[in-house]
């Protein structure tokens, strides 16, 4: 089995820190990008280290991982894992940012499998790569609305629309949230601190989920969306960041609930006797 790339002449050593892929030799396609160690000790671990941690798994029956799955079957073909030094000589900064633009790229355009690596890049929220399907993040403007909305609720769908959810279908929820909460209004879905939709709220619906042997009552939105109404222009593809950044209940996952004024926002659910937000 494969040990080692370049017939055991990758000196690490020589390279100071570096940003390599690992390439499936059946397709060319890359399925890992990493940091590489050497001189100023960059990055995370060696390329065959993933050669090395493949093979003991294997051999003592072990849970693999994607990344480790795909080398064991390129090995079952008769083949051996290809590498490629894409940087070399770089700071730990430079690394970090070489590997976190590949890992865009390749999840961006290539075809067939993704990338198997676990974490998107560093810097992905300053840095990360720039097309018309999130251009919005770019050039969003502060919400301000014209006109005063009351009983605006704020949703954090990220991670639904990571999983190819839409902007819609991640907002309706499951969300907890109170009885005595719930009325009408509006419901908007926040990726990233940008609004994705508007929906009209038509009512709530009451749902459980167990968790660890106990029911926890959630709530799911039925309505519909208003993108294109006066309403939804005024709060669609929106930076919501003086409202949520710093708010501990958004941090803590749940949504907050906002009225709007003049040049200014209430939130009327996730702080105690609410909290006024200049927003100009």
């Amino acid at each position: 089995m494969q040990r080692s790339f370049w017939n055991g002449k990758l000196d690490c050593e020589k390279l100071g820190g570096f940003v390599y892929a690992l390439i499936d030799p059946r397709t060319n396609n890359v399925f890992y990008v990493g940091l590489g160690g050497g001189i100023e000790a960059q990055g995370n671990q060696r390329p065959e280290n993933h050669l090395v941690a493949t093979l003991t798994k294997i051999s003592t029956n072990e849970l693999l991982s994607d990344k480790e799955k795909i080398i064991r079957d390129i090995w079952n073909d008769g083949l051996e894992v290809k590498l490629a030094v894409v940087r070399r000589n770089l700071t730990r900064k430079e690394a970090i940012h070489v590997e976190a633009a590949l890992i865009d790229i390749f999840q961006k355009v290539q075809e067939g499998p993704i990338l198997t690596n676990m974490q998107s890049g560093h810097g992905k929220k300053e840095h990360s790569i720039i097309t018309e399907d999130n251009l919005v993040e770019l050039v969003a403007e502060p919400v301000n609305p014209s006109v005063s909305i009351e009983n605006v609720w704020l949703f954090n769908i990220r991670s639904e629309m990571d999983k190819g959810r839409t902007a819609y279908e991640s907002t309706l929820g499951n969300w907890v949230i109170a009885d005595r909460e719930c009325g009408v209004g509006y419901a908007v879905g926040l990726k990233n601190g940008i609004s994705r939709t508007v929906i009209k709220i038509e009512s709530w619906q009451t749902m459980f989920e167990n968790k660890n042997g106990k029911k926890i009552l959630k709530k799911k939105i039925t309505g519909i969306e208003i993108n294109k109404n006066e309403i939804g222009l005024e709060l669609l593809e929106k930076d919501y960041s003086a409202i949520i950044n710093g708010n501990g209940f958004w941090l803590r996952g749940r949504p907050l609930r906002v009225n709007f004024y003049e040049r200014k926002a209430l939130v009327t659910y996730g702080q105690k006797n609410g909290k006024p937000v200049n927003l100009c």
